[in-house]
């Protein structure tokens, strides 16, 4: 378990689940997420050149059907982008999660990228053009809101109520140096105790949730890479389960020499940033709803888009999607029976976000394209 990284406190708010601290979050992503527009630039070749990408393909192509042993894994841990690989905090962690997605390394708005909320200027790349804007800004909100919300995801995770589960069939041990898998990825629903993560525990998958088949999956060396499905990944956020949807999403598997563990992961996609606000909405209760914060802040999730869930580029296209990426360790589990998780409720959305409950809810489901801001 990662130490609990020390955050600055926000006002105690019991019934509210942490959110007078709303202002705070708001003047922090602002200031993240919108910058001063800048003059029109011209339209010019773009210049795409492939930075942070998974292991390619050793040797010729090998198109023979996967032949080899089984294997799901769970996550045993969970990195958002605001702590180290060792559970250090580290504001600038996030630029090293993900992978460059677009082929541009951006330094701010160009002709090449959709036009983000407001004609605001909120692309910025991580390390080697990685796009992760998940990281700086959304997750900022997010931590606004709930100084301990990783710590508390951290936690679910550990109670078992919280899992992504890989599927891969075809490893092989010993192997050659590339040969082809197939790949599936499951959302785990609750399993109802912790964990042990030594090959015994039988994670039921949530069956109201996509199961993606990755459109291509292989080995390279001892990395698995798998690409182009919607992972469906359950959080906890103020104690309720939802789910963020990365489309188009490539993962990579680093696994050990037994194949038993994932001794690093790295996941990069997009998040649809309508499903973001439909989380907020979901996720909000009380006064919080009916004073106008939830909409201000919906706003503000607006402006940290920064890509497209279509993939698609260009200036004269608004931006509608969010950047994410994500790095996790894993263990090997076996795959259970499908099961049903507790049923969303609507939070803010049962009054036509005029009002809400102060029930934890949950977020709805959906699939989509790529992109990279």
């Amino acid at each position: 378990m990662r130490a609990p990284p020390v955050r600055p406190l926000c006002a105690d708010d019991t019934a509210g689940r942490g959110r007078s601290c709303w202002r705070l979050a708001l003047g922090l992503c602002l200031a993240s997420c919108v910058a001063a527009p800048g003059t029109e630039q011209a339209r010019q070749s773009c210049p795409y050149a492939p930075g942070a990408q998974p292991p390619a393909w050793v040797g010729p192509p090998d198109t023979s059907p996967p032949l080899g042993a089984t294997a799901v894994f769970a996550m045993t841990e969970l990195f958002l982008g605001d702590t180290s690989l060792y559970g250090s905090p580290d504001s600038s962690a996030w630029q090293t999660y993900g992978f460059d997605l677009d082929g541009l390394t951006s330094v701010g708005h160009s002709p090449c990228e959709c036009t983000p909320y407001g004609a605001l200027d909120t692309q910025r790349d991580g390390l080697a053009g990685i796009d992760n804007t998940f990281g700086p800004q959304v997750l900022s909100l997010w931590l606004g809101l709930d100084p301990s919300a990783t710590q508390k995801n951290d936690a679910a995770l550990l109670a078992g109520d919280v899992n992504v589960l890989f599927e891969v069939e075809g490893l092989r041990t010993p192997a050659p140096a590339s040969y082809p898998l197939a790949a599936r990825v499951f959302a785990a629903a609750p399993l109802g105790s912790s964990p042990a993560f030594d090959g015994s525990d039988v994670f039921p998958f949530d069956w109201t949730e996509v199961q993606g088949r990755f459109a291509t999956a292989y080995v390279a060396g001892d990395v698995a890479v798998l690409r182009g499905a919607t992972v469906p990944v359950p959080v906890h956020i103020w104690g309720d389960r939802v789910v963020l949807h990365v489309r188009n999403a490539t993962v990579t598997l680093e696994l050990d020499e037994s194949r038993e563990e994932v001794t690093l992961g790295m996941m990069g996609g997009v998040l649809d940033v309508d499903e973001l606000v439909d989380i907020l909405y979901r996720t909000s209760s009380g006064s919080f709803c009916t004073d106008g914060k939830v909409e201000s802040l919906a706003n503000t999730l607006r402006a940290c888009a920064d890509t497209r869930t279509d993939g698609r580029g260009g200036a004269e296209l608004p931006c509608n999607g969010v950047s994410v990426g994500v790095a996790f360790r894993g263990a090997r589990v076996v795959l259970g029976a499908p099961a049903t998780p507790p049923p969303p409720v609507a939070g803010c959305w049962a009054t036509g976000g005029s009002g809400g409950s102060d029930t934890p809810g949950a977020a709805g489901s959906g699939a989509g394209g790529a992109g990279g801001g």
